[in-house]
């Protein structure tokens, strides 16, 4: 593991910087394994809020979710943590107290063919190590540590292979697009109490809705001028969704930020965001 130099680079982003403002880059990466008949997997949110070190390398943030389970019992156990990071030599390097060391690199991708996958290395057992996926927006690309780029909530393409087209649901005052065969569950129009934190595509779920209606993945909690907080859930979807059994309900302990902070300081149960209740918008 390329955990050896954390130390110094953890270090560096505690240095001295200048801030330009709100967040303008974020991207959440995900990886999983199985070990000793265990399922682990770390959840990795990078955000920079346009702060620059005084060494001329953008700082950055990273907030980890972690989660153990034993698929025996169905037993899990969720960790967190968050700590500056740094972006150098195509990869990005940093340390939290609760969860460890954490290094991440984008895949070398030439003419559209990636020649080299991507890695996303935790410290700590309890979290997955692997080959990641970014399950919201976009790795920035390294080239150009200073300068960020905005980013597509979306995949281009879902699990079925297909673009994105989804029917119109209705949770909690928004208007949202739901494509079970894509894997994804978008806003389409934010009602005007969250439209600041909440832009039309963003992405509210992402995961796998089973034939046999049951769906799981990862949702994401907004708060304005934060990076979306991810968290498991698991529900049931139904099939077909009418009028009359049009409800879709995905739970799970949800992230809660501590006070005047975008910093998740555990996952409750008792947060608003842990139950998410959709009606289907029309007779589909």
């Amino acid at each position: 593991m390329k955990v050896s130099s954390l130390a110094i680079v953890a270090t560096i982003a505690l240095v001295s910087s200048v801030h330009a403002g709100p967040i303008h880059d974020r991207f959440t990466a995900e990886t999983r394994e199985t070990r000793n008949g265990r399922e682990h997997r770390t959840l990795l949110t990078m955000t920079h809020d346009g702060g620059v070190q005084t060494n001329g390398l953008a700082e950055w943030k990273g907030d980890v979710l972690c989660e153990m389970r034993d698929p025996k019992t169905g037993k899990a156990e969720t960790f967190t943590g968050a700590g500056p990071a740094a972006l150098a030599q195509g990869a990005f390097e940093g340390r939290t107290k609760t969860v460890g060391e954490f290094h991440i690199e984008e895949p070398d991708v030439d003419g559209g063919v990636v020649v080299k996958k991507g890695v996303l290395e935790m410290s700590d057992k309890r979290c997955a190590s692997g080959t990641p996926v970014v399950v919201h927006g976009q790795a920035p690309k390294a080239t150009s540590p200073t300068v960020a780029s905005a980013a597509p909530a979306g995949k281009a393409l879902g699990n079925n292979g297909k673009p994105f087209d989804g029917y119109t649901w209705y949770h909690n005052g928004s208007d949202m697009l739901v494509d079970e065969g894509y894997g994804e569950i978008r806003y389409d129009k934010p009602k005007a109490s969250i439209a600041k934190a909440v832009k039309p595509g963003d992405v509210l779920f992402r995961g796998d809705f089973h034939k046999d209606g049951t769906v799981e993945g990862t949702a994401f909690a907004f708060k304005l001028g934060c990076p979306p907080a991810p968290y498991p859930v698991k529900g049931r979807y139904p099939k077909p969704a009418t009028f009359v059994d049009g409800r879709m309900v995905l739970t799970g302990p949800a992230p809660r930020r501590k006070e005047g902070s975008c910093e998740v300081d555990k996952l409750t149960s008792s947060s608003g965001h842990s139950k998410l209740v959709f009606d289907v918008g029309g007779d589909i």
